[in-house]
C-alpha cells in the first residue's frame, strides 16, 4: 500500500508540474540559458555585470544562478527543452518525496498523504524553467539530514555532505542563504537546551554541528564574487526601484489562486502549534521555529511559499503525532477524521488544475517565438523600448539586441528603474525625456501589465509611432526612413 501510494502521489506530482515552456510567460529563462552558453564559451562578464542592456551595461550584477545556466543550457542541448523540463519536474518531485517521506515517517500514512494531497500546490515546481528549483530540492535534502541526525535516524556523517553541497548551491540560487539558516536553527536550540538541561536532543555533537555551520558559511564565498555573493541575498531588494509582485504580501495577492491556500495552511499550522503548547507536549523547537519562519515569510513575501509547503507538512504531522493520546496512538480509527480532509485537497488540486489545463505540456508553446519572427523577418532592430518582462524574450529570440531593461531589477540603478521606466509608463513628460536621451527606434511589450498597456494606448494615439502589431505582443516603430516599408505593410488602424 505504501509504495503504491508514493507512486500515485508522484505521478499526481509530475502530471500537474507538465507545463509547457514560454519564454513569454517566464522571463527569466531566456537569459538563464543565454548565460550558460556565454558562459561556456568564456565570456564570463555575465557573472559580474548587467551585461545584456546597452542603457546600463557595466552596472555592477553579481551573477548568482550561473551554474543553474550552464547546467540547464547543456541539459537543453543533449536533451532538447522537454528534456530540461523533465529534469526539473523530477528535482521538484524529489523534494516533494522526501517531504511526504518525512512527514510519513512522523505520522503515518493517514495523516500524512491526507495532508500531503491538500499541500501539494504549494510544492508544484512553476512554469518554465526556473533556478529556484535548485533550493526547493536543497532545502529539502538540508531539512532531511538535520532532521534525520537530530531524531537519530540517520548517523552523523550524514552532516559532513551539508558544506560540500553548499559549495554548489551558493552557485545555484540565492536561495543557498537558507543553508546556513536550517544548520544554524538546529544548532541554536541545542545550545538553549544544553544550557537549561545540560544535555542535548540530536546525536550530534554541538562541536560538530557548530564545525558544519562554519563550513558552511565559508562555503558561501565560493563563488566568482567572493563576499558581495555571499551577501547578496541579503543585500538584493534593497536596490529596487519597483515592487516585484512575487515579494508582496499574499494578503495584496488574493487574485491569485495560491495565496488563500498559503494563508489557510499558515493558520492550520498555527493552530496545531497552539493545541500541542496547551497540552503541554513536547515540543520539536527546531521545527517550531522553521515553520513558523517559512509559514510567517510566505505570508510576507509570496514566492517564498514553494519553500515553506514541505516543512508546513511535516511540522503538521509532527504535531499530529504529538497531540495522540497512548491509549489514541493504538487505535486503527485514530485517523478516522482525516477522511475529512480529502475533499479539501481535492478542491485544492481541482483549484491547481483549472490554471494548470490551458497550459499542459512539456515542450514549447505553440507560437512563442512569432513575435521574434516577425521582427526578424521585417528587419525591425535598433534601440528597443521594451517592456519589464520582455528582456528575458528578446535575449532568447534576439541574442544580439540589447535590451533597455530586463526581469532584474537589481541589475538596474533603483533611480534608473524608477524614472527611466515605471516614470516613463505613466508620466510622457518622463517618456519624452527619455526618447530625446536614448532615440529608441521600436517599442516592444510582450505580456503586458496595466501600466504597460495604458502607455502602449497612448503610444498608439502618438504621432510619432505606428503601430505595426497589435494583441498580447505589441510591436511599434518609430516614423522614421528605415521602417517605411514595415509601416506601410503592416500598420494597424484603431
Amino acid at each position: 500500500m505504501h509504495r503504491v501510494l508514493y507512486f500515485f502521489f508522484l505521478a499526481v506530482y509530475v502530471l500537474l508540474s507538465c507545463q509547457q515552456i514560454s519564454f513569454r510567460k517566464s522571463p527569466d529563462l531566456g537569459r538563464l540559458l543565454r548565460d550558460g552558453e556565454l558562459i561556456l564559451t568564456g565570456q564570463t562578464a555575465v557573472l559580474h555585470q548587467n551585461f545584456y542592456s546597452y542603457t546600463n551595461p557595466t552596472a555592477p550584477f553579481p551573477n548568482h544562478h550561473w551554474l543553474a545556466g550552464v547546467l540547464s543550457y547543456e541539459a537543453s542541448q543533449f536533451l532538447g527543452l522537454e528534456g530540461l523540463n523533465l529534469i526539473w519536474i523530477a528535482m521538484g518531485a524529489s523534494a516533494f518525496f522526501l517531504y511526504f517521506w518525512n512527514a510519513e515517517r512522523e505520522a503515518g500514512l493517514p495523516a500524512s498523504a491526507a495532508f500531503a494531497a491538500v499541500l501539494m500546490p504549494l510544492m508544484i515546481v512553476r512554469s518554465g524553467i526556473r533556478p529556484e528549483v535548485f533550493s526547493m530540492l536543497l532545502v529539502a535534502v538540508f531539512f532531511t539530514i538535520l532532521w534525520g541526525v537530530y531524531r537519530r535516524s540517520l548517523h552523523t556523517g550524514w552532516l559532513w555532505a551539508l558544506p560540500a553541497l553548499e559549495l554548489f548551491w551558493v552557485n545555484l540560487h540565492p536561495g543557498f542563504a537558507l543553508g546556513p539558516v536550517l544548520i544554524g536553527t538546529f544548532l541554536a536550540t541545542e545550545l538553549i537546551t544544553f544550557w537549561k538541561t545540560g544535555q542535548v536532543v540530536g546525536a550530534w555533537k554541538l562541536s560538530t554541528l557548530a564545525a558544519i555551520l562554519g563550513l558552511a558559511i565559508v562555503a558561501g564565498l565560493v563563488n566568482p564574487n567572493g563576499i558581495r555573493g555571499l551577501l547578496f541575498p541579503l543585500t538584493v531588494s534593497s536596490n529596487y526601484g519597483m515592487n516585484v509582485q512575487e515579494n508582496l504580501s499574499t494578503f495584496k495577492l488574493q487574485d491569485t489562486m495560491m495565496a488563500p491556500l498559503v494563508e489557510i495552511a499558515a493558520l492550520f499550522l498555527a493552530v496545531t502549534w497552539i493545541l500541542v503548547y496547551r497540552r503541554r507536549v513536547k515540543i520539536e523547537w527546531p521545527l517550531l521555529l522553521l515553520s513558523v519562519a517559512f509559514a510567517t515569510m510566505s505570508l510576507i513575501f509570496y514566492r517564498i511559499y514553494v519553500f515553506a509547503g514541505g516543512l508546513i507538512l511535516v511540522a503538521i504531522c509532527v504535531n499530529l503525532r504529538l497531540l495522540r493520546s497512548p491509549k489514541t496512538k493504538k487505535s486503527k480509527s485514530s485517523d478516522a477524521w482525516l477522511w475529512w480532509i480529502w475533499p479539501a485537497a481535492g478542491v485544492a488540486i481541482l483549484a491547481f488544475v483549472s490554471t494548470w489545463w490551458s497550459n499542459a505540456g512539456l515542450g514549447l508553446d505553440a507560437g512563442d517565438g512569432n513575435l521574434a519572427q516577425f521582427l526578424e523577418t521585417n528587419h525591425i532592430a535598433g534601440k528597443v523600448f521594451n517592456g519589464y518582462s520582455s528582456g528575458g524574450y528578446l535575449i532568447h529570440y534576439l541574442p544580439d539586441q540589447k535590451v533597455y531593461i530586463d526581469s532584474r531589477p537589481e541589475a538596474y540603478p533603483a533611480q534608473f528603474v524608477r524614472d527611466d521606466y515605471m516614470r516613463a509608463l505613466e508620466d510622457e513628460d518622463a517618456w519624452r525625456r527619455i526618447v530625446a536621451a536614448y532615440d529608441f527606434d521600436y517599442i516592444v511589450f510582450v505580456q503586458m501589465n496595466q501600466a504597460e498597456g495604458q502607455f502602449v494606448i497612448r503610444r498608439i494615439q502618438d504621432s510619432n509611432w505606428a503601430a505595426v502589431l497589435a494583441g498580447s505582443d505589441v510591436v511599434l516603430v518609430r516614423r522614421k526612413p528605415q521602417f517605411e516599408d514595415v509601416i506601410a505593410k503592416h500598420k494597424l488602424r484603431f
